[in-house]
């Protein structure tokens, strides 16, 4: 086996930590460069940031007044909507209403044919909706008793 001479092995570690301290400056002064280097992107990145937030805030604030103009008009609506559940529920609780029905035809009527439909052209009472004007049709909507009356005229000829 070799033996190691103490100065020699004390001549080596010195060395080696001789380039270490030399080098050392070198490191520490390339470390010191990247740091400053990141720091001036991180100001860069930093001020484009800034710059962003500034060139969006009015967007922003169009969005967020238009998203709570909709916001508002939807309260609305669902508030509107409420109220006419709750007035369809009252009514369909009270029951059936009323129906009323009471017309005229302005005009004379020539030669009339079986189940012809008379459009009634004067509607004076139509309480509940039953007769629709436009095609002459009377719909009962709850059962019930009804009561029809006509008074016709014919003349020679």
């Amino acid at each position: 086996m070799a033996k190691y001479e103490p100065d020699e092995v004390e001549y080596s570690c010195s060395d080696q930590r001789d380039v270490l301290i030399e080098n050392l400056p070198k490191s520490f002064m390339a470390l010191v460069d990247k740091l400053t280097e990141q720091e001036t992107k991180i100001k860069e990145l930093t001020k484009r940031q800034d710059q962003v937030i500034v060139d969006n805030t009015p967007l922003i604030d169009l969005k967020k007044s238009e998203l709570i103009k909709e916001v508002d008009y939807l309260r609305s609506m669902v508030s509107t909507l409420e109220r006419r559940v709750t007035l369809l529920e009252e009514k369909q609780q009270a029951g059936p209403g009323a129906v009323a029905f009471f017309a005229t035809v302005s005009d004379d009527i020539g030669h009339l044919h079986d189940r012809q439909r008379i459009l009634f052209d004067n509607v004076l009472t139509n309480t509940g909706d039953a007769y629709n004007e436009h095609n002459g049709t009377f719909v009962a909507p709850v059962a019930g008793l009804y009561v029809f009356s006509t008074t016709l005229m014919s003349s020679k000829g």
